[in-house]
């Protein structure tokens, strides 16, 4: 029987179902992009003013979405969903356990936004999950705008300085943690380029991102960008990962050149530095759309022409007047203390935790403020004070102890799992290789900084796995035009 007319044949009630799960589904991407730009304009959502915003949004995603959809028992024993709320389950009876269930509520209000996350994903179609990606890409491009801007300007809290130099915080307002949201939406848009090697919007927002995530200057974000793009390289292939990153990568070095003025802490932003910034963010985009318009065999070409503008940069630098001091303290500073693998504070941090980790390696210390206090001497003699160890799954193991870290492990591996199965529930194969890729590249990430405890990073990543999961089975509604078209079946009236 035809679409149209068994669409014809349908029940009016059963119809207007059918629409109205479809309504539900767009209502309910709208507000998951509402709740994870809501996160990122609130620091993350670190705050409880925030989550209570996130919350707000979260909630109404999820009743726009069960409404005219209402779970079933099967679908709550799928694997991340019942994961998640397992961890939530057994992190709460710690909590209880110990007295002090009320330091385990963030926790649990994290794990069920991921729940409510992977449910509402469960509910939108190939189309809707392909335009949650490109909401995604779009929250992302203008938090990587606003820690540009923030370096250009020195514009507190958008960023900071540290180290001697300032660092894109972002809307986040800590750099760590905005390169944990900005690298992972990077590698979907080179997946997405990887495939589609000729779209301008891609190009430029892949871009952007990659400029947004080099001015963090975040060691572990680049650490994440490489490993992802190692997984990209094997899922999609060497050739058509070098044409979809050449020309980003290459108009982000012309960009972060002309930032070298300003990321100095004893910089001045003035006129002159403000202009070179500019004109190396335009010279960078135009680099990126450059190579993307040119052949594989041209990748020569392509570098000779981004060094050739890298020189031009350079010489607007001085032709705009920007003194060369900035410009080499900068290179110095970035140097000697990004360019390294030590840092005091992560390794004092992290010794401090294994020692409480074997004092109570079952439940481990509690999520209280007063129970992972780390404190140490440092190098210099000084006394030294951290809340939480700069990697997120030494920091579950430390207040949840061994039970804590195996309801993790659980949880990572069902989201794993969705990944590794998600190929025939994604939008396109390069929406599953960007999911994959950025899903390891925070993975990885998360070894390095303390970037869950900022909810709208698991709840993205959690957004990005939903559009891997297994849709629910519903009925789909063909355009009004077909059903229009569609001639009657016989024994039917018109």
């Amino acid at each position: 029987m035809a679409a149209g007319s068994s669409y014809l044949r349908m029940p009016a009630t059963e119809l207007t179902g059918v629409r109205g799960s479809q309504l539900g589904g767009s209502a309910a991407r709208l507000l998951l992009l509402a709740a994870v730009s809501a996160g990122a304009a609130a620091q993350g959502g670190f705050h409880p003013a925030g989550r209570t915003v996130v919350a707000a949004f979260l909630v109404a995603a999820l009743v726009a979405a069960l409404v005219p959809w209402p779970p079933s028992r099967a679908e709550l024993r799928r694997g991340p969903v019942l994961a998640a709320g397992a961890f939530a389950g057994g992190a709460l009876l710690l909590g209880v356990a110990r007295g002090e269930a009320v330091d385990e509520v963030p926790r649990v209000l994290l794990l069920g936004g991921i729940c409510a996350v992977l449910l509402v994903c469960h509910r939108l179609d190939r189309n809707e999950r392909e335009l949650l990606l490109a909401g995604l890409l779009a929250v992302g491009t203008i938090a990587a705008a606003a820690g540009w801007a923030g370096v250009v300007w020195h514009l507190g809290p958008l960023a900071l300085p540290d180290q001697g130099l300032w660092r894109a915080a972002g809307m986040l307002t800590y750099a760590n943690a905005n390169a944990a949201l900005l690298v992972p939406l990077a590698l979907v848009a080179l997946a997405l380029l990887a495939a589609r090697p000729r779209s301008v919007a891609l190009v430029l927002v892949a871009t952007g991102l990659l400029i947004g995530a080099g001015a963090t200057l975040s060691r572990a974000g680049a650490a994440g960008l490489l490993v992802g793009l190692l997984l990209l390289t094997v899922l999609a292939g060497a050739a058509a990962t070098l044409r979809a990153v050449a020309g980003p990568i290459a108009g982000a070095v012309v960009a972060m050149a002309g930032l070298l003025p300003v990321l100095p802490e004893t910089a001045t932003p003035g006129p002159a530095p403000t202009v070179a910034a500019l004109a190396a963010l335009a010279a960078g985009l135009g680099l990126a759309w450059l190579v993307s318009r040119m052949p594989g065999r041209a990748m020569a070409a392509s570098a000779l022409a981004g060094t050739a503008l890298l020189a031009a940069v350079a010489g607007g630098l001085a032709a705009a007047g920007a003194t060369p001091a900035p410009v080499s303290e900068a290179v110095h500073q970035v140097g000697t203390a990004r360019f390294n693998l030590a840092s005091g504070d992560r390794s004092g941090a992290t010794a401090v935790a294994l020692r409480l980790i074997a004092d109570s390696p079952l439940t481990g210390v509690g999520a209280g403020p007063d129970a992972t206090v780390l404190r140490w001497t440092g190098a210099n003699g000084e006394l030294r004070v951290q809340r939480y160890v700069h990697n997120e799954y030494l920091q579950v193991t430390l207040e949840l102890g061994a039970i804590g870290a195996a309801l993790l492990i659980v949880l990572l591996g069902a989201l794993a799992s969705t990944v590794r199965r998600g190929r025939a529930n994604a939008p396109s194969k390069a929406a599953w290789i960007g999911v994959a890729a950025a899903l390891i590249a925070l993975a990885v990430h998360s070894a390095f900084d303390f970037i869950w405890h900022l909810p709208v990073i698991p709840l993205t990543a959690a957004a990005l796995a939903g559009v891997l999961t297994a849709p629910i089975v519903r009925p789909s509604v063909p355009p009004l035009a077909a059903i229009a078209s569609e001639p009657p079946e016989k024994g039917t009236s018109e």
